[in-house]
């Protein structure tokens, strides 16, 4: 009897419901990864950070920003105007602390940068436009190399040198473009932040492409324009695993493009990923005594996707990372080729290390439990009180999902008061939460 009770209940009410309805009128890249905020921009006193890069003693190329289009996340973000700034200028952005902050057993620093398609002189595309930022410690000033940006948001990030992150007093940045291409408009700035996580290995969120652990993984790669390759096993110049790949780069000098290449990796399904990255290892000995530069490339015989060449730190083990938008990504269905891309002014004078090629590709999110929505459809209607009421009088059993939206009270099980507040839920007369 209780059962044809509310049978006849549900009935009413779905009638009730389709007749008053007539009358009704921005790969995180770095999911799960512990970091700390050093700056978020959320007022007009912009964490204490300046842009006076004219040395006159005031702030006036930074300001507040309060629209959300251009903050990562939060209320707001700085407005960086480097308007007619080209070539070298250092520094650009900065922060003295009141006192010094500990880094100590952190291991990656960046910041999200938005690049308007205006701020990069449309007029002429090409060039380069890059920050560098210098971490001064109580061990000294770490200066790290460039990070291209482009249109849309960039997420920079720097390895960390572990003797220099004691007692920071100043963070500054450098600007660099090619000098025939200034800023043209401004760039908005958020969330500088330093990470736990170190950024050289294979983490968990990563799915290896190639360990380099076998000799025979050199057989698939092409080297040339004056480098050589060979496999190693010194486990000073590993990062994982069994082996590295040793490619000496003696006497090269300036740009070379696909001069450590390959089209013969295991096809591979990337159309998920949000980044690749490679290990890099420079020995201090082997790279040019000015400046340099490395890049990575990935694809397929139908085309190649390319980071910037980027200034790693030496000495340490370092990460090219080449960030993929969902575009990009989507090209990546059957990946089979890779190479490497450098540039510098005096000759590089030894080798370099390379290890773990890889690609983040984070799992699925969990979705959302709506509570009262049983059939999964992101609402609550007269057919999720209908599949509860089944449930509570035995006519079907509950999935884990539909127990876990439906047992509002948290005692295991979905009953006749769960179907009556789902019910009033799926009409109107009551809200679930």
């Amino acid at each position: 009897m209780k059962v044809r009770f509310w049978f006849c209940l549900l009935a009413v009410v779905l009638v009730f419901s389709i007749v008053s309805g007539a009358f009704a009128q921005f790969a995180d890249p770095y999911p799960g990864r512990e970091s700390k905020l050093i700056a978020s921009f959320e007022d007009e006193k912009l964490d204490g950070w300046i842009s006076d890069p004219e040395g006159t003693g005031g702030n006036a190329r930074a300001s507040f920003n309060k629209d959300p289009k251009y903050a990562s996340d939060g209320k707001g973000s700085m407005i960086l105007d480097l308007t007619d700034m080209g070539g070298w200028k250092e520094p650009v952005l900065s922060v003295d602390f009141e006192e010094p902050i500990d880094m100590t057993g952190y291991n990656a620093f960046s910041m999200d940068v938005y690049v308007p398609a205006e701020a990069l002189y449309p007029d002429k595309p090409g060039g380069w436009f890059q920050f560098l930022p210098r971490i001064v410690s109580a061990n000294g000033t770490a200066y790290f190399g460039n990070r291209d940006v482009h249109v849309g948001w960039n997420r920079l990030v720097w390895t960390l040198y572990p003797d220099k992150t004691e007692g920071v007093t100043r963070i500054h940045f450098a600007s660099n473009t090619d000098g025939e291409r200034p800023w043209t408009a401004p760039i908005y700035v958020d969330n500088i932040r330093i990470w736990k996580d170190k950024w050289p290995g294979l983490h968990p969120d990563e799915t290896l492409i190639l360990g380099f652990d076998k000799a025979s993984d050199l057989d698939m790669f092409t080297v040339g324009e004056g480098a050589s390759a060979s496999f190693n096993s010194d486990k000073q110049f590993i990062i994982q695993g069994d082996g590295s790949i040793k490619i000496d780069m003696t006497d090269m000098q300036g740009w070379h493009g696909g001069w450590f290449s390959t089209q013969s990796l295991p096809s591979v399904d990337l159309s998920k990923a949000i980044a690749v990255r490679l290990d890099v290892f420079v020995p201090d000995e082997s790279h040019p005594t000015d400046w340099w530069q490395l890049g990575i490339g990935i694809g397929s015989a139908s085309g190649m996707i390319w980071t910037e060449t980027k200034g790693l730190n030496s000495g340490m083990w370092d990460t090219i990372e080449l960030i993929l938008t969902p575009e990009q990504a989507a090209t990546l269905t059957a990946v089979t080729n890779f190479g490497m891309r450098t540039n510098g002014g005096n000759p590089w004078t030894g080798p370099i290390y390379i290890d773990n090629l890889r690609a983040v590709i984070p799992a699925p999110p969990h979705p959302a439990v709506v509570p009262g929505d049983l059939n999964g459809d992101g609402k609550v209607g007269i057919p999720d009180a209908t599949l509860a009421l089944q449930i509570a009088v035995g006519l079907q059993k509950a999935t884990d999902a539909q127990l876990a939206a439906g047992d509002l009270n948290k005692n295991g099980k979905i009953d006749i008061a769960e179907v009556t507040r789902i019910l009033r839920a799926a009409v109107g007369m009551e809200k679930l939460s």
